[in-house]
């Protein structure tokens, strides 16, 4: 967080934590439940944006590279924004030509599948909070095993399959969550399988008193299998509502609830949870609108502005290509 102020076994356990769930958009609103392929990390390559409907694929061939979180460490926060910010700006650009509302069709499903929006409980406002990367990292293919000893280790089963995965807790993360709930409502929003996410649910919160609901991965719109938008409009009084992630692409229907926060991958001297919870209770826990005080300190949407007067958006609807 910076103001500016200031399928083998290693492509099944990516897929845990990153499954595809998209939004039939021109057809029927039937949602596509299938896992995602592995991610590529090649940030200069072509990249495409799909939509699955019905088993079709709708493939939109961007000129433009999808900035993977990883990028988002201390000392490229600068660097991650700007250009992750100018990707949004050409996705939403290329939808808008083709008059694909992903918002509109999001909160039409997701209030059918809760029945009606979720409204806090009394005048505390809502805390929308990420897992991987935001308040721990599941080490599935074992790649720090030999920098840090594992806080814990999570077993679950995902498709008959049995998983262990080594778990490192970003610091503070206990008494971050004691102290936020006292002055907010909690939810976890994650593009995680249901069967992980309950692995983690039970190891950090096992008394199941911290957290009010949880959101998944049919709760995400999906672009492409790599981006994974958490639309917080399913929630009341959008004023009220903060979304904590490490990726912007997640809160970009709503770039101004939301605080990015630096990705985890284990580093013990991590101090992110503490400069976002002295934030939260500082500055958002009593403001009439979230949004204004997240703008005044974190400038996205100025940003995105001042990037879209130099930005040429120029994507030619010739670029879609129909796979049935």
């Amino acid at each position: 967080m910076r103001a500016n102020n200031e399928i083998n076994e290693e492509e099944s356990l990516q897929k845990i934590t990153n499954p595809i769930v998209s939004i039939g958009i021109f057809e029927d609103d039937t949602f596509d439940q299938s896992f995602s392929p592995k991610k590529e990390k090649d940030s200069n390559s072509k990249k495409n944006l799909t939509k699955s409907i019905n088993g079709s694929m709708i493939e939109m061939v961007l000129n433009f590279p999808i900035i993977d979180s990883s990028y988002n460490y201390a000392g490229n926060y600068e660097n991650y924004v700007t250009n992750t910010l100018s990707s949004i700006i050409l996705i939403k650009k290329f939808l808008q030509s083709q008059n694909i509302n992903l918002g509109k069709k999001f909160n039409e499903k997701i209030t059918e599948n809760k029945n009606n929006k979720i409204y806090n409980s009394n005048d505390k406002k809502i805390l929308v909070l990420d897992l991987d990367e935001t308040l721990i990292h599941s080490d599935f293919e074992g790649k720090f095993k030999l920098l840090n000893n594992y806080d814990a280790v999570i077993n679950f089963n995902e498709d008959n399959i049995n998983y262990s995965v080594g778990i490192y807790l970003r610091p503070g993360l206990f008494d971050f969550l004691k102290i936020v709930k006292e002055n907010f409502d909690l939810y976890i929003y994650t593009a995680s399988t249901l069967s992980y996410c309950n692995a983690i649910i039970n190891l950090i919160d096992p008394e199941k008193n911290i957290f009010k609901d949880i959101l998944f991965r049919n709760d995400c719109i999906n672009i492409n299998n790599q981006i994974f938008i958490k639309d917080i409009s399913i929630f009341d009084k959008i004023e009220n509502v903060i979304i904590v992630d490490n990726s912007l692409y997640s809160f970009m229907n709503q770039i101004s609830n939301g605080i990015l926060i630096n990705s985890f991958y284990g580093d013990k001297s991590d101090m992110e949870l503490l400069n976002v919870m002295n934030y939260l209770i500082g500055f958002l826990s009593t403001a009439e609108d979230v949004r204004k005080i997240n703008e005044h300190f974190f400038n996205f949407k100025s940003i995105m502005q001042e990037i879209e007067k130099n930005l040429i958006c120029n994507v030619p609807s010739n670029n879609i290509l129909m796979n049935v």
